[in-house]
């Protein structure tokens, strides 16, 4: 099972389901104040549709799914391993990445 990485992002998720999706990436030349601005501008906006969570959009098979971000790893007092939650993408979410996907 190998993932294909689409990149970082917030999403809000409801209902166990990502609703939206919002990218981290920005270009190079992007002043850090600037970014941080947008960075909480989109993640507000994201509240209101649902809980916000980072991580990755990623392709498993012909699936696309959000992985989230797991926290650092130091600070977990179990040294078991952890696995990130996975998040399925709601139908209009996946519509709106395949637009000529009939079966949505």
């Amino acid at each position: 099972m190998s993932d294909e990485s689409l990149g970082q992002h917030w999403a809000a998720i409801r209902n166990g389901q990502v609703v939206k999706l919002v990218s981290m990436a920005v270009p190079t030349d992007i002043d850090k104040s600037i970014y941080n601005d947008y960075a909480a501008k989109q993640r507000a906006a994201l509240s209101s549709l649902g809980e916000i969570r980072s991580g990755e959009l990623v392709k498993r098979d012909d699936t696309y799914l959000f992985v989230q971000r797991l926290s650092h790893k130091n600070r977990s007092k179990s040294q078991e391993h952890r696995s990130p939650k996975t998040f399925p993408l709601h139908p209009q979410i996946l519509k709106a990445l395949h637009p000529d996907w009939p079966f949505l």
